[in-house]
């Protein structure tokens, strides 16, 4: 909380080496991490099933609790958080593996699968090609059991690992997402960025002066 009070006053490129430092400081390091072993079969990530998809065979085997992925490991001079194998591919993680996994999910997050994670959306901008942020995705406020609440928990988990590892999530997420997560306040902008038609009814709506221009 306190780096990210001071970021404006020392600027973004000190910021970010000082943040780097101090997560670096502050991962446990483990001799070992977890070892996984996922199957994607050969059905492409925006087709798999829930329970079929890398995400969710790793938060299986993983899981969600308090020290769930809080330790960073070394794959012959590469960060990691798991060593992975891919049932049926060979191989030995010297870190690839761990990032080919990563990937996988990232794909399997963003995709719009009938039968897949769907833990995220895409905006009604990226849905209906308008505005701005046409490739950016959200939450999904449909997803409130607590089975996406710990799905989402293992995501939550896997971002914040993600920067003391290193390792970047390829997720296109739009600002009304990020900038929570980063303590930052969302503004209008960033509401349109997401649903550039909601904003602009919302707008002709404040405009209105009378009730034959409010029923407009």
């Amino acid at each position: 909380a306190e780096l990210r009070r001071g970021a404006a006053r020392i600027g973004a490129g000190p910021f970010t080496a000082l943040l780097r430092a101090s997560l670096d400081l502050t991962a446990p390091r483990a001799e070992s991490v977890p070892s996984v072993i996922v199957n994607r079969g050969t059905v492409p990530p925006d087709q798999r099933r829930r329970e079929k998809t890398v995400f969710f065979q790793l938060f299986e085997q993983i899981g969600c609790g308090p020290d769930a992925m809080r330790s960073v490991g070394d794959s012959h001079g590469s960060k990691v958080l798991w060593k992975a194998a891919f049932e049926g591919e060979g191989g030995m993680d010297a870190g690839g593996l761990f990032r080919d996994s990563v990937r996988e999910m990232c794909e399997e997050l963003q995709s719009t699968g009938a039968g897949g994670l769907r833990l995220l959306v895409p905006t009604p901008n990226h849905r209906f090609g308008v505005g701005a942020g046409r490739d950016r995705w959200m939450l999904n406020p449909a997803r409130r059991e607590a089975a996406d609440l710990a799905l989402l928990r293992f995501l939550g988990a896997l971002m914040a690992a993600s920067l003391r590892c290193g390792t970047g999530l390829e997720l296109e997420l739009a600002s009304l997402v990020w900038k929570p997560l980063l303590g930052q306040e969302p503004a209008w902008g960033d509401l349109a960025a997401a649903d550039e038609a909601w904003c602009a009814h919302v707008t002709r709506c404040r405009a209105a002066t009378s009730p034959n221009a409010w029923a407009a």
